[in-house]
């Protein structure tokens, strides 16, 4: 699949069943079981909309945003890793749900990610670098700092893609590493993706075959890599809200004839798009056709794939809440 079916596909996109920059939210009165207004209630009474997802359960711990979810492959399956704008980062058991270690870095921490083993935490000006398979509560070994690399301020997202480290910033820029051969540590080998972004970029994702970011200039913007191996923008996508954060699935596929096949392939990747209105939407790509959608109390500034099809998103909160995909 290439740039020029990306541009086709996208010219085709039609709207779904709700009108981009919809005021759907959730009843602030009815989260709390006081909603006295019933079915004449404006706002919604549910956390979600659709047949895709539905709610399972929250984790309560942090004192601000939360940032980042990361489940590494080191620990199978054991541990869940959560970082928050409080400066913490918490360890928790995955069995019983409670917090098992607490390491306060002392500053904002914009993200959280996992590739395999690694952990890399997105501060002020650097990220930190952490093997779990070494160790799985004592924290980081390595630093990239990036205060050379011009404007830069907090790391406020990343994404692996094919041993490639991409971090976006506040300042708009996204930065890309190359990891070392051996995988023992991201290398400084650093270049720099064409500024693409009129505001911070909050989110990366890589989704079937493409890159994707979105800032709070209120754009999504997918990114490919062209036949002379330059990374550009292929497909922008305006939303109407300040978008702060991404993931991308792949559903399972369905038992059906040839035709019904090839069709149902083309919609089986979703990009999940966190708005600042306090709902997450769920996209078929190349579309962005709207299949479903998420509320909550807070904006979610972290959305993160579990196993099981689960997924976790991490509020302004600092509630952690766990979804589950409807087979």
């Amino acid at each position: 699949m290439g740039i020029t079916y990306l541009r086709r596909r996208a010219s085709e996109s039609v709207s779904g069943n709700v009108k981009s920059g919809s005021m759907e939210k959730v009843c602030k009165f009815w989260a709390e079981g006081r909603c006295v207004r019933g079915g004449r209630c404006r706002f919604v009474h549910s956390w979600s909309r659709g047949d895709l997802y539905s709610y399972l359960a929250n984790l309560h711990g942090h004192t601000k945003a939360v940032t980042g979810i990361a489940l590494p492959h080191s620990n199978s399956g054991d541990k869940l890793y959560t970082t928050s704008y409080d400066g913490k980062l918490y360890i928790w058991d995955c069995h019983t749900a409670k917090t098992t270690a607490v390491i306060n870095f002392g500053v904002p921490i914009g993200c959280l990610i996992n590739e395999g083993p690694w952990l890399f935490i997105g501060l002020p000006n650097e990220i930190k670098v952490w093997n779990t398979q070494n160790n799985a509560t004592t924290g980081p070994e390595i630093t990239i700092t990036l205060d050379g690399e011009g404007p830069v301020g907090q790391v406020n997202c990343m994404t692996v893609v094919n041993g490639t480290l991409f971090a976006g910033t506040q300042s708009g820029q996204i930065l890309a590493w190359q990891a070392s051969s051996d995988g023992a540590s991201p290398t400084a080998n650093l270049t720099f993706i064409p500024l693409g972004h009129s505001d911070g970029v909050m989110s990366l994702a890589f989704c079937g075959y493409y890159l994707v970011s979105s800032s709070l200039d209120g754009t999504i913007k997918i990114w490919a890599t062209t036949e002379k191996g330059h990374v550009e923008t292929v497909y922008t996508h305006e939303e109407g809200h300040g978008v702060l954060a991404l993931n991308g699935i792949t559903l399972p596929p369905k038992t059906c004839d040839a035709k019904e096949k090839e069709e149902s392939d083309d919609q089986n990747n979703i990009l999940l798009c966190s708005c600042n209105d306090n709902s997450v939407r769920l996209y078929a790509l190349p579309s962005f056709e709207e299949k479903g959608r998420f509320f909550t109390t807070q904006e979610v500034r972290t959305i993160q794939k579990g196993p099981g099809g689960q997924i976790f998103t991490g509020d302004g909160s600092g509630r952690t809440t766990v979804w589950k995909m409807n087979l």
